[in-house]
């Protein structure tokens, strides 16, 4: 099953939101539109009752700037990828983490190529946090048995009765 990779798009310019929707449509399948908004504030309340992976957000707003509603969040937990006609802005938004930075009218190959940049952080952040949850309730002992397979299937061991893993064999000392 593919996972969806949830976005946000923050834009004041109707068109705008309306191509960027459809190259991800045509470009990015896997890309899953939660929200738009064409302002700070529309923007803020999608952000709190949505978690994107990505936000696609333009720097001149109805109401402020993209680096507003940045300043804004208290925590970025998402991949922005900033989107405009202005390549001034583009340092400012790198210094705020930013995945990448596209010029109005958007090229789709570079739509693409910031689309997969952003998804192989994404895919990075998610093993870090299954590797940190394994590593925490290892050491919290939440568990006493693991699975590992073996020829005729999974095999499940307490990991008391472990002395040594070794690739293609499984030595278990039974009490």
């Amino acid at each position: 099953m593919i996972t969806k990779i949830r976005v946000l798009i923050v834009d004041d310019e109707s068109s705008a939101r309306s191509n960027l929707m459809n190259m991800l449509h045509s470009h990015c399948p896997i890309a899953e539109i939660l929200g738009i908004a064409e302002s700070v504030q529309e923007a803020q309340v999608l952000l709190e009752n949505h978690k994107p992976d990505i936000l696609f957000l333009d720097v001149q707003l109805q109401d402020g700037t993209g680096f507003d509603l940045l300043d804004c969040i208290s925590r970025i937990d998402f991949n922005v990828i900033f989107i405009t006609a202005f390549d001034e802005f583009a340092i400012k938004a790198f210094r705020y983490n930013a995945v990448d930075y596209l010029l109005k009218p958007i090229d789709p190959e570079e739509l693409v190529s910031a689309f997969h940049k952003a998804s192989q952080r994404i895919n990075h952040h998610d093993l870090e946090i299954q590797m940190s949850n394994l590593i925490k309730s290892a050491s919290n002992n939440n568990f006493d048995r693991i699975v590992l397979p073996t020829s005729d299937g999974m095999v499940f061991v307490h990991t008391g009765d472990i002395i040594r893993l070794k690739a293609l064999e499984i030595i278990v000392l039974y009490s």
